[in-house]
């Protein structure tokens, strides 16, 4: 069974990559049409619009938009939808009613998150409930299978709904085994790894994590071996072992030589871990420095979440320096809170948010206090 779905998916992803030279020209013409003028250039067009490669072409611009825009995410996964209609009849050999169904599926799913980006939660669920409603009429091949997995796992993570998104997750690690696709392999162990983390099974998302850097050439996917790397540095760094968690921060080559530009979000990271093993530490000198080079980093990228849990980290340095607490400690964590009220939020994180507004205004917060609130916002964000 599992051939003839990797025989089919063969003939599928031929047929799309034939096409896919002569569609990428009609491809970028729509999209140079303002946003509301593309579902009419789909329905007006005749055959170049109505393809499987256009519609990948739409999936793989709707995820790469993500946490950009979720609603021009949510806009182009939704002509996925469009293109999927226009599919029906495209071909017989490749059994065009089954192909628009998947394309029906994945639209649905990439909807659902695109919505969970922008934490339309109601919304999120009630488009991944259609997608897995609508695939098994599909062709059930292993990539459609295994992208719905991992796209609901996600889901299911951003929910806390743990468990739920690790079985998802085994489902689409089997399915990549099987297509010997090693990098989704890779994104899917990484995944694994930070749910296993916020299940505070910590040995268990280092081992996630590890297994996920070994899958993958760090000299052709650097920015999944760094993070890969760095969430094993944040595991051991919670289980006390500092020593290990520094290791971990060193595994790779510079970050330069694998081809990753200085001051990327991946340098960010990287300092931020050492960053927060100093402050473990209380090597406070050391931290202060590799802190406000991270903080530029966030800043210059314009990543308020992570700028937003820097400040903290830094306010909670002086919290370990100076006692009582300074106005300079205070005026870091309300720093901190403005950018996070700037944030769209679920319900939860909003709620922590508040609570950092509130304690700092009436100067009752503390250095534990922020480690605590710190933590709670990472989980709500889905990363450690």
């Amino acid at each position: 069974m599992a051939t003839d779905g990797l025989r089919k998916q063969r003939d599928i992803e031929q047929r799309i990559e034939s096409e896919w030279r002569e569609a990428t020209k009609h491809f970028e013409r729509m999209m140079r049409e303002e946003p509301e003028d593309r579902e009419r250039c789909i329905r007006r067009a005749t055959q170049h619009l109505r393809t499987p490669a256009v519609a990948e072409m739409l999936l793989q611009a709707s995820h790469k938009m993500g946490f950009r825009n979720a609603l021009q995410s949510y806009e182009l996964a939704r002509l996925v939808l469009v293109v999927a209609e226009r599919i029906s009849g495209y071909d017989p050999r490749v059994g065009c009613p089954l192909v628009y169904t998947d394309y029906q599926a994945l639209g649905l799913a990439q909807m659902a998150n695109a919505a969970r980006i922008g934490c339309w939660w109601g919304l999120a669920e009630e488009k991944m409930t259609k997608a897995f409603e609508r695939y098994p009429a599909g062709t059930g091949i292993p990539r459609v299978v295994a992208r719905l997995h991992s796209l609901r796992a996600s889901l299911r993570k951003d929910r806390r709904q743990y468990d739920e998104a690790l079985e998802d997750l085994v489902i689409a690690q089997e399915l990549y085994d099987e297509m010997g696709n090693k990098v989704d392999v890779a994104k899917v162990l990484l995944n694994r790894g930070t749910v296993l983390f916020f299940q505070h099974r910590f040995q268990q998302a280092i081992d996630a994590n590890l297994r996920a850097l070994t899958t993958i050439d760090e000299w052709r996917e650097p920015a999944l071996a760094s993070m890969s790397s760095f969430n094993s540095a944040a595991c051991y760094l919670e289980l006390g072992d500092l020593d290990s968690a520094l290791k971990c921060c060193s595994l790779l080559p510079p970050l330069e030589e694998l081809g990753v530009p200085r001051g990327s979000m991946y340098h960010g990271y990287r300092i931020w871990q050492l960053a927060r093993i100093q402050l473990a530490k209380h090597s406070f000198d050391e931290a202060r420095v590799l802190l406000l080079q991270a903080l530029d980093i966030f800043r210059n990228r314009q990543i308020p979440f992570n700028e937003a849990l820097v400040l903290l980290d830094l306010a909670r340095l002086l919290f370990e320096e100076v006692s009582p607490p300074t106005d300079e400690f205070f005026t870091m964590a309300k720093q901190a809170a403005q950018l996070l009220k700037q944030q769209t939020f679920r319900p939860e994180a909003t709620e922590v948010t508040r609570l950092l507004v509130e304690t700092t205004e009436s100067r009752q917060l503390s250095g534990p206090q922020i480690q605590l609130l710190s933590q709670r916002l990472k989980e709500y964000a889905g990363s450690p």
